[in-house]
């Protein structure tokens, strides 16, 4: 069941982000502007040229993981997958700060999109309207912390980090300043959301689920700028899709 998750999460990255996404890495001389996901992917091979090798065998590996995927696939074996999130709002008192309310907004927005009711379906861009579908996902705030007792799935950080310098080292400033105020939610266990003002000067990114990175930190979290979550707020109807 694990690797069904992964390989349909992994899947909608690739076709929802295209092509920037799996080659992970921005090519010299290309006349076009990558996006932040892929420049992040750069930082991180630039200090620490190992994982590109594991990435790199990875996507290979994963090729073959998805063709065996689909030879076995039976629609009748699909299930809902309750996916649990923990949105940690990094501020410094201001703006970025976000409400609860807009941060359940957001979760509302994501669920929309996955479940392909969002009211602007229809505006798919034509390549990708064949192929869209409801991949039984369900993203819901976390309940319990990893020590199982109950808790409301968001966090609040006071740190500089919300204006994140991005990699350095062999961590992620804004990750380790969440880890050390809130302890560690592995992202083998939930979903890890990072409201900050600047993700790297993109509105948001992460990095593909992978394993040459601790699948009990919190590097695989999703950066996501406070003016990107949700339809409220700081935020507006027009920037709804970028957590999703």
């Amino acid at each position: 069941m694990k690797k069904t998750l992964l390989l349909s999460i992994y899947a909608l990255l690739a076709s929802g982000a295209g092509s920037q996404v799996t080659t992970g890495i921005s090519h010299p001389g290309d006349d076009f502007e990558y996006c932040g996901q892929n420049k992040a992917y750069d930082r991180l091979f630039a200090l620490h040229p190992e994982y590109k090798e594991e990435y790199e065998a990875e996507q290979a590996q994963f090729q073959l993981d998805y063709e065996d995927f689909l030879a076995g696939y039976s629609p009748d074996d699909r299930a809902t997958y309750i996916i649990p999130v923990v949105v940690h709002v990094v501020h410094l008192g201001g703006e970025e700060n976000i409400s609860d309310e807009q941060i359940y907004d957001g979760i509302d927005q994501l669920n929309l999109d996955y479940s392909a009711t969002n009211s602007d379906l229809s505006s798919t861009v034509p390549a990708f309207a064949g192929i869209t579908g409801n991949p039984n996902f369900e993203f819901r705030l976390a309940k319990k912390d990893p020590n199982g007792n109950c808790h409301p799935g968001i966090t609040r950080t006071y740190s500089s980090t919300t204006y994140d310098t991005g990699l350095s080292g062999s961590g992620h400033p804004i990750v380790e300043a969440v880890q050390a105020a809130q302890g560690t939610w592995p992202q083998n266990k939930y979903l890890n959301v990072f409201i900050c003002i600047d993700p790297n000067g993109a509105a948001g990114y992460t990095f593909n689920p992978a394993s040459w990175y601790p699948v009990s930190g919190m590097y695989g979290g999703i950066q996501l700028r406070h003016d990107y979550m949700g339809t409220i707020g700081t935020s507006s109807p027009s920037h709804r899709h970028t957590l999703s």
